[in-house]
């Protein structure tokens, strides 16, 4: 089980019908109040955790942009900017990106045990390598890696697909998510949770700790429910 001490939390913007982007992976644009929270939420995260598609799609650190949070940060002795974290099955990415090339960011690739070394060789000197065991588990092994950098907590910023397994087994302790007033539709648009989903059994509870309302954006964090209630 995850260490208590250990906090994962999420930030995401989705459309009024639930999607995180267009079927063909396009940012839904939210507005500039929206990226403020996002860099505001960000600026708290000592990891920024996202999957090889959206780093593929982006090619962008994460990184806390408001010299002000900066600054915050400095104060609490972390660095400018959060550690960036890419979980990938295979690594098919260019060392040119930006993603990597920033000296200010120190960046992880997470892969499944197996992966080939002639792939990570490029990124040996941009990044750590940590292998997970292929198992369920795997989330638990990113988190007691991300302890011994010294990390306490975890920014999850997707996209679906990554965050499954991650809530299936209770890990997310909150949620932050923006309404945005849009409609995309289609079978092939991502949500926020991917994955073969739960049994009425299985459903995760979570409870709203707070709400606000920005323009024509809502605002909310939930976290998680005691007892499963």
């Amino acid at each position: 089980m995850k260490k208590p001490e250990f906090h994962v939390f999420t930030n995401l913007a989705i459309s009024m019908d639930g999607k995180i982007s267009t079927k063909d992976r396009a940012h839904i644009d939210p507005s500039r109040y929206d990226r403020l929270m996002m860099d505001k939420i960000r600026s708290r995260a000592h990891a920024v955790l996202i999957g090889a598609a959206t780093l593929r799609t982006f090619r962008q650190p994460a990184v806390v942009e408001r010299k002000r949070y900066q600054l915050m940060r400095k104060a609490r002795r972390l660095n400018p900017h959060p550690i960036n974290v890419v979980l990938a099955r295979h690594v098919d990415f260019e060392p040119s990106w930006p993603y990597f090339s920033d000296p200010h960011v120190e960046r992880v690739i997470v892969v499944p045990e197996g992966t080939s070394e002639a792939s990570l060789k490029p990124f040996h000197t941009l990044a750590h390598v940590f292998k997970y065991k292929k198992g369920p588990d795997f989330p638990e092994q990113i988190i007691g890696y991300l302890q011994k950098l010294e990390c306490r907590n975890l920014l999850i910023e997707g996209g679906g697909g990554v965050l499954f397994p991650w809530a299936e087994r209770n890990l997310v302790d909150e949620w932050n998510i923006t309404v945005v007033p849009k409609i995309i539709g289609g079978e092939s648009a991502p949500t926020m949770v991917e994955g073969e989903g739960f049994d009425a059994a299985h459903i995760k509870h979570y409870k709203l700790r707070k709400s606000f309302r920005r323009g024509d954006e809502v605002f909310l964090r939930y976290v998680k429910a005691r007892d499963g209630v």
